[in-house]
C-alpha cells in the first residue's frame, strides 16, 4: 500500500486479493457508496473499536460479557451463579486487590510503596482480596 498526501488530503492505493476484491464489490453493489465512503467508514468503526477496548473499565466489561468465570469446574447453574454474583459485586464500585498491593502498602522498600500509599489515599471503592 501506498498514500500520498496533498493538502488536507491522503491519497491512497492498496492492491487487494480476490476475496477483498470481490467483498469490496458487493459493498459497493448493495450500498451504492463509493470506495472512498467504504474505507471512511471501516477505518472509522475499526478506530472506535480501538478506542472502546482502551478504555478504563473496558477488560472488565469484556470479561463481565464473556463465558469466562474462572477456574472453576461446576455444573452450569453454580457457574452462572458466580457470574452473576461477581459481576454484581464488581460493578459496585469495587477493586480487586491481590497481594501485591497489601506487600507494597506495608513495606517502605517495595519499589510501588509510595504508589500504593497514593492510591490508598484517594481510593473510593471497595476491596476485595484475593
Amino acid at each position: 500500500m501506498t498514500s500520498h498526501t496533498r493538502g488536507d488530503v491522503m491519497r491512497i492505493n492498496a492492491r487487494l486479493d480476490e476475496q477483498s476484491e470481490q467483498d469490496l464489490q458487493l459493498i459497493q453493489q448493495t450500498t451504492g457508496e463509493t470506495v472512498t465512503q467504504i474505507i471512511k467508514e471501516l477505518l472509522a468503526e475499526r478506530a472506535e473499536q480501538l478506542r472502546e477496548k482502551n478504555k478504563p473499565g473496558a477488560k472488565l466489561k469484556a470479561l463481565l460479557e464473556s463465558d469466562f468465570v474462572g477456574c472453576v469446574k461446576a455444573r452450569k447453574t453454580v457457574r452462572s451463579t458466580i457470574k452473576n454474583m461477581s459481576r454484581t459485586i464488581l460493578m459496585k464500585n469495587t477493586l480487586i486487590a491481590d497481594t501485591g498491593y497489601f506487600a507494597a502498602l506495608a513495606n517502605s522498600k517495595d519499589a510501588y510503596h509510595q504508589h500504593a500509599i497514593r492510591v490508598s489515599q484517594t481510593l473510593q471503592y471497595d476491596l476485595i482480596t484475593t
